[in-house]
């Protein structure tokens, strides 16, 4: 049974304006943290363009409002995740580069229908998309392909996954802990199988750390 925690005050949300939630320490961390990316990208990417959109809790309502209206089967996980559990830190850099990108990963049911409601969710945002992730889109959308989906926006970047090591996606989704904003359901990784996955894959200094100051947020005396 997929949980859902309603913000009845985000009713009247417009799109244009930044949202600012006080009431729930959940979305409290999960703003501090994309706001943390977004700082740690500018300073640390030779791409990044002021005038162009950022990593925001707005763009991750938009983003999942998609992908709700195509149906994708899918939850946030990665560093998003972690915040969400309300440990603030910076996207990490990955595959070799020595630059943060600020990063939403989402881990996505490896199906070739969902594979093309995911890429239909993408074409109604208004992303100026490169001729690299048209070329990546065209790829997810082969019937064969089983493999990340990385969209490289100026600001920022959405990583699709196919997989969460040390997890069953039939399972998780069954554990997902669901907030709402303005209307639109926001699925993440259930804490349970973030630790466990974060276990196993182990990175030295980032996944080990990651569990730790998220079992002593959970672990702290409640006030």
């Amino acid at each position: 049974m997929i949980k859902v925690i309603r913000y009845n005050d985000l009713v009247y949300y417009k799109p244009q304006k930044p949202v600012r939630v006080a009431q729930h320490t959940y979305v409290q961390a999960l703003e501090k943290t994309l706001d943390l990316m977004s700082v740690g990208h500018a300073f640390k990417n030779k791409r990044y363009d002021p005038s162009m959109e950022k990593l925001t809790l707005d763009l991750l309502i938009k983003l999942c409002g998609a992908l709700n209206l195509h149906e994708v089967k899918y939850m946030i996980v990665g560093g998003t995740a972690v915040g969400f559990y309300e440990y603030t830190r910076l996207s990490h850099p990955s595959m070799g580069r020595t630059e943060i990108k600020t990063d939403i990963d989402i881990w996505y049911l490896s199906k070739y229908e969902n594979r093309l409601r995911i890429v239909k969710s993408l074409k109604v945002l208004d992303f100026k998309f490169s001729e690299n992730d048209r070329h990546e889109m065209g790829l997810f959308s082969d019937p064969q392909w089983d493999d990340m989906l990385m969209i490289e926006q100026p600001n920022f970047k959405l990583d699709f996954i196919p997989y969460s090591k040390g997890l069953e996606f039939s399972t998780s989704i069954q554990n997902v802990k669901t907030i709402e904003l303005a209307g639109v359901k926001i699925p993440f990784i259930g804490y349970d199988d973030l630790i466990k996955t974060k276990s196993l894959v182990n990175r030295p200094g980032i996944d080990d750390r990651d569990i730790s100051e998220l079992e002593k947020i959970r672990n702290r005396p409640k006030l």
